[in-house]
């Protein structure tokens, strides 16, 4: 019978006589010869496939004697063979005498050294086109080699090749800048961000934060999410005469602290020597009503420090500050000028500012003395000078100005100007020996003395602060 090359794939035309074939009413002795015909040929189809066949030839030039003894090269299915010897370039192979025929992997690109070792099994299809046979079992040397040599390398392709890139350090990524990959840290300038919602913070995660609303009367509460806090401010602060404006939303009901600080005085001066005390500070004064209390529109009058002043002069008083509220006046005076004398007497600081006109208040603004210089929490005196000739700090103050210092042509003392949390500070006295007084700050800051022919420091102007809550 001929080898399973031979038969056709259509079951009639299988029809050949006996044993090579099934013909319509053979006789039935020859069946048995059929059967065992059929056996034979696929019993030579399994060994010619079962890898069990060895190759012969030497020198690349293989040779292989099969079971089923192929007539022509097309009726070769596959060949399957364990390699007798290792192929050192370019190889042939002849199966059952027939002729040579080069073997190609790849389709068409020739065995190299080593592409065959010896005992490998090597599997061939005849290509009936290119008159080659090509190899479909992997080449001995078609493994890709490893470049890998570290623990979390990772293999990359170059300019030119297959290489290796290193693990990268700890917490760092692996980017690209569009050509090669690379291990980095993430930076802000490498993250996009959409106007989304999925990583914003929570109260059970980080996040990011949420996007702002736009709008200045929101915070960002603890939950998360964007909200007022809670209610409104407004404030208005005037540090010249001016026209206050009552908030439209805000509610009769709202709270309003309404604050005033008075003109700082100026210092004495002596022409030649003797004394020269600092001028007092404006006061200040403060007073909480409901926003009711006040009309659409109120004045805001600003007091102007005391100027400073040359010769044996005393210092020139501060300016009256006042708000008016309704039919009423809240006003707060500015401090007093500072005392000059040259027959060696004390000569006392200016006193503090105090209220005065249509509405009172429970506090007390320091007088100005011979003996100390009196600090305050709505105010303060200028420094004085002693009989002695002896110069002291200005007084010191919470809420109202600090006063300025005093100065004497004798030297000695301390002539630095009175301090404060809330207003400004005084001037620092004039030096002994002649030279300006120093200018107090704002608000009501009062002004340093000043002799031997010295200008004396003015004072700071006074200011007013309203500030409504809702």
């Amino acid at each position: 019978m001929s080898d399973v090359s031979q038969w056709s794939t259509t079951a009639a035309n299988n029809n050949a006589a006996p044993p090579d074939g099934w013909p319509e009413s053979q006789a039935p002795s020859t069946v048995n010869n059929c059967a065992r015909e059929l056996m034979a040929a696929l019993a030579k189809w399994y060994s010619d496939t079962d890898g069990s066949l060895a190759s012969g030839g030497a020198a690349n030039a293989y040779t292989l004697t099969t079971n089923s003894t192929h007539a022509v090269l097309a009726d070769m299915p596959l060949v399957i063979f364990r390699a007798n010897h290792a192929c050192t370039g370019a190889a042939t192979l002849a199966v059952d005498g027939l002729a040579a025929k080069s073997i190609k992997k790849n389709h068409d690109a020739a065995l190299v050294s080593g592409d065959i070792e010896q005992n490998q099994i090597v599997v061939l299809v005849y290509n009936t086109t290119d008159d080659t046979y090509e190899m479909v079992s992997e080449s001995a040397i078609a493994k890709l080699p490893d470049p890998l040599t570290t623990r979390g390398d990772i293999v990359i392709r170059d300019a030119s090749a297959t290489t290796r890139l290193a693990v990268g350090g700890a917490n760092t990524v692996l980017k690209s800048d569009g050509t090669d990959p690379a291990w980095g840290a993430v930076t802000e300038a490498m993250q996009t961000l959409a106007d989304n919602v999925t990583n914003d913070v929570s109260t059970t995660k980080h996040g990011y934060t949420p996007k702002a609303p736009n709008d200045t009367t929101k915070f960002l509460r603890g939950d998360a999410t964007w909200a007022t806090s809670g209610g409104s401010v407004d404030v208005q602060t005037f540090t010249s005469t001016n026209t206050w404006t009552k908030p439209a939303s805000a509610p009769a009901t709202a709270e309003t602290l309404i604050e005033e600080w008075g003109a700082g005085a100026s210092g004495a001066s002596r022409t030649t020597t003797g004394n020269a005390s600092g001028g007092g500070s404006g006061g200040y004064v403060s007073l909480i009503v409901p926003l009711s209390t006040l009309s659409g529109t109120e004045t805001a009058t600003i007091g102007t420090g005391g100027t400073g002043v040359s010769g044996n002069t005393n210092g020139n008083a501060g300016g009256v500050t006042s708000f008016t509220m309704g039919s009423k006046t809240l006003t707060i005076n500015g401090g007093t000028g500072g005392m000059n004398d040259n027959t060696g007497a004390a000569v006392a600081g200016g006193d503090s500012g105090s209220i005065s006109g249509t509405i009172s208040a429970n506090a007390v603004w320091p007088k100005g003395g011979t003996t100390a210089s009196n600090s305050g929490l709505n105010g303060a005196t200028g420094g004085y000078v002693t009989s002695g000739a002896v110069p002291a700090a200005g007084g010191n103050s919470v809420n109202g100005g600090g006063g300025g210092g005093g100065c004497s042509s004798t030297a000695g003392g301390t002539r630095t100007g009175g301090t404060s949390i809330n207003g400004g500070n005084g001037g620092d006295g004039g030096a002994n020996t002649g030279g300006a007084g120093g200018t107090g700050t704002a608000p009501s800051g009062g002004g340093g003395g000043a002799v031997q022919g010295g200008t004396s420091g003015a004072g700071a102007n006074g200011q007013i602060r309203i500030t409504v809550r809702w």
